[in-house]
């Protein structure tokens, strides 16, 4: 803040208030945010008051609303990440964070990059040689989504390798 006086420069102080909670949040020029004093979408307002030496003083306020910080996806993950062949259970692991501290729900989805189809959603996904092939790259699409609209997404692509031949049976004559 900045304050005049046509006698002598001026003291100002500070408060600062979580106007949604009620909170006090600090009586300093600047305030340290953290997400256990405000969440998304709160209104942080700054009281200034400027004071001379016989008493007097001016109050001026301004405010801010709480952004979302969208989430990150740390990692991504498909198991087995080896050995996949056109028959396989393959599983999908995410883990993501949130700087706000929300809560965070991660949904999943399957593609085969050969072919551009989608496989399905969900955590795992039982392979079919009708949808895939030996040599296809198959990625799982992880998206965590926070309480307040915020999203990010990130995947991991396994590659389907030789499905071993068979002996159905064999005959001695």
């Amino acid at each position: 803040a900045t304050a005049t006086d046509p006698d002598e420069t001026p003291s100002l102080s500070y408060s600062w208030t979580n106007s949604t909670t009620g909170a006090v949040l600090g009586t300093g020029d600047t305030v340290t945010l953290s997400p256990s004093v405000v969440s998304s979408g709160d209104v942080v307002v700054c009281e200034a008051t400027a004071a001379d030496s016989d008493g007097e003083q001016d109050t001026g306020t301004a405010q801010v609303t709480v952004d979302n910080t969208a989430p990150v996806v740390d990692s991504v993950a498909i198991s087995p990440s080896s050995g996949s062949n056109v028959s396989s259970l393959l599983s999908c692991a995410a883990t993501a964070s949130d700087a706000d501290e929300d809560s965070l729900t991660i949904s999943y989805e399957w593609f085969n990059d050969a072919t551009g189809i989608s496989l399905g959603s969900g955590d795992s996904l039982q392979l079919d040689s009708s949808v895939v092939s030996q040599g296809d790259d198959i990625r799982c699409v992880a998206l965590a989504e926070d309480l307040h609209g915020g999203s990010a997404s990130g995947e991991a692509t396994v590659e389907i390798g030789n499905t071993a031949p068979v002996v159905t049976s064999v005959d001695v004559t």
